[in-house]
């Protein structure tokens, strides 16, 4: 089984195990984040740790290699005047030796088994080498072109003109006007980013709740888990879900904004009216993924600014521990379901030690 191959099977079993988690059993907006940002996270974690730790399931040949390691010293009686000892080496199937050379076995019994129950560990074909050359450049192509849109981004902010700074619990935060955007947005950790014709256009307690909803996102960090989200997205096109990973993030990272802005205004009727208002002025492309591409989240949150405040109380630690701990069950238990379709594969070398054979058969040790 290739790395890929490991990483589909194991982002796939997290990203559902998140969705089956978000959509019918976690009320709570932060408990859903956690969820979510636990499984972006273990889907590159545990294909590199199940390929790169001691002891862990690796990739050989297409199959699932377990690190058993056999090593026999055999004493052979010399031939032809060869006296140098001689070393074998063979990757076999662990199942079928043990069923054909259990215990001690003799020199011949090893030889047998060895023959018998050896596997193919040759390297991938001409096709499977293109294809995986192809993925490759696919997502480096995908991934520089997200790297270039953030040098962009950073080449944008450097026009933007300075309206002071905010001071927060987190730090001071820089406030810039720029030109030629049509939505607010949070860059990197102290940027809060506003269209000019907001300072023209809203009321002063609707430009309040606006940077308030902002400086919730940085205080969260969206912007660098978003980022992530997408890098994830690009780097690795191949799995849908990622796509699915980052909306869900999206959306609870706007309305858990929402939410620390209503807190902090009084009211959520002034976000929700500076989110209509904003969400005129959106043309496709902007910054502000969750108002240019996503219309019905846009409605969905006014409604919920309108409506009754929900409950503010932080969820209990444990429960949060408790899904993080889920979550790295699930990515534990995807290598057992790996390899039980596959062939235990060992490592067993020999070690033909040439000298009179004084009876008895082969000396196993490990």
């Amino acid at each position: 089984m290739t790395v890929v191959a490991a990483y589909l099977i194991q982002s796939t079993i997290l990203f559902a195990v998140a969705a089956v988690l978000d959509r019918w059993l976690i009320p709570d907006l932060e408990l859903r984040d956690t969820v979510w940002k636990t499984a972006l996270v273990l889907s590159i974690l545990a294909p590199l740790a199940s390929s790169v730790l001691p002891g862990a399931p690796s990739q050989d040949g297409g199959r699932a290699v377990a690190l058993e390691q056999r090593r026999f010293l055999l004493q052979e009686s010399p031939m032809l005047g060869n006296t140098a000892p001689t070393r074998l080496h063979a990757k076999v199937d662990m199942a079928c030796w043990r069923a054909n050379a259990p215990g001690r076995p003799s020199p011949d019994e090893v030889r047998r088994t060895m023959a018998d129950c050896e596997v193919d560990t040759a390297s991938p074909g001409p096709l499977g080498r293109t294809g995986t050359a192809l993925l490759f450049l696919v997502s480096s192509w995908l991934v520089w072109g997200h790297l270039r849109s953030t040098v962009r981004l950073r080449n944008t902010l450097r026009r933007g003109r300075s309206m002071g700074h905010l001071v927060t619990p987190g730090g001071e935060v820089r406030l810039l006007s720029l030109e030629g955007i049509a939505s607010p947005f949070a860059a990197g950790r102290r940027t809060v980013v506003l269209p000019e014709r907001t300072f023209d256009e809203l009321t002063d307690v609707q430009l309040r709740a606006v940077v308030a909803h902002e400086l919730g996102h940085l205080a969260r960090r969206d912007p660098h888990w978003l980022w992530v989200a997408r890098l994830m997205e690009k780097a690795f096109f191949f799995q849908p879900l990622n796509r699915l990973c980052r909306r869900r993030l999206e959306e609870v990272a706007e309305l858990s904004s929402d939410d620390l802005a209503r807190r902090s205004v009084g009211s959520g009727r002034p976000l929700a009216e500076s989110i209509a208002a904003v969400s005129g002025w959106i043309v496709r492309g902007s910054p502000a993924p969750a108002l240019s591409r996503r219309p019905g989240l846009v409605s969905d949150r006014v409604a919920r600014l309108l409506g009754p405040a929900p409950d503010s109380t932080p969820p209990m630690f444990s429960l949060r521990l408790g899904l993080i701990l889920l979550m790295v069950l699930a990515a534990l238990a995807t290598p057992s379901l790996r390899s039980g379709s596959q062939d235990t594969v060992g490592s067993v070398e020999i070690v033909m030690r040439v000298e009179p054979s004084i009876g008895g058969g082969g000396v196993p040790s490990r």
